[in-house]
């Protein structure tokens, strides 16, 4: 016999002519298990027989990962979870940095806009007072001088004190006697100091 499966079956007969029953019908003889002779060299193996052989050979082949490799993978990783890592870092300085940029812009916006404002009240050596942490060292002008001193002459020492701790850019007192020991009035300049002399003695 020839099964689909593509191996034969050779099963032995008593006699090669046909085997009837009593009611005259042909039959086929009984036949045992032990009779099936399956030729071997044309068994092929079930698929599950098959894929399991694959399986098989798949972990035989595949070699476990090595030390070295799973460190080396391991440090791979942490190479790139820094680089990301500081890369959100750039990306946020960058934005801290634009807006301190935006914030000096603005506030030299704001100080070029208060000295035009101020040019009409102080004179350049004022302004340049302003700009410095410190008057100390300050070069004054005479007008600027002269000015301070019909100033303390009017408001006296407290209200002239006053006025340099409000932040009024004017030399101090002591600045003004060190000045006055050497100073040279000018024609009519005198004449500007004896109004205030004056409204301070009456």
């Amino acid at each position: 016999l020839s099964g689909g499966f593509g191996f034969s079956i050779s099963v032995p007969f008593e006699e090669d002519v046909a085997i009837h029953n009593g009611s005259g019908e042909q039959c086929i003889p009984d036949v045992q298990a032990e009779d099936i002779e399956v030729h071997e060299s044309t068994k092929l193996p079930f698929p599950c027989d098959q894929e399991t052989a694959t399986h098989s050979a798949d972990r035989i082949a595949t070699p476990e990962p090595r030390a070295s490799d799973l460190e080396h993978a391991s440090t791979h990783q942490a190479l790139l979870n820094r680089i990301s890592q500081l890369e959100r870092l750039h990306e946020e300085s960058q934005r801290k940095l634009g807006a301190a940029q935006g914030r000096y812009l603005k506030s030299e916006e704001e100080k070029e806009r208060l000295k035009s404002k101020f040019k009409h009240i102080f004179s350049d050596d004022q302004m340049r007072s302003m700009e410095r942490l410190s008057a100390q060292g300050m070069r004054w002008e005479a007008s600027t001088l002269v000015k301070s001193l019909k100033l303390r002459l009017s408001c006296g020492c407290q209200g002239y004190s006053l006025l340099r701790n409000h932040g009024f850019p004017f030399p101090s007192e002591r600045t003004l006697q060190r000045h006055l020991e050497n100073f040279k009035f000018q024609p009519g300049l005198l004449q500007d100091m004896i109004e205030p002399l004056r409204m301070k003695v009456y």
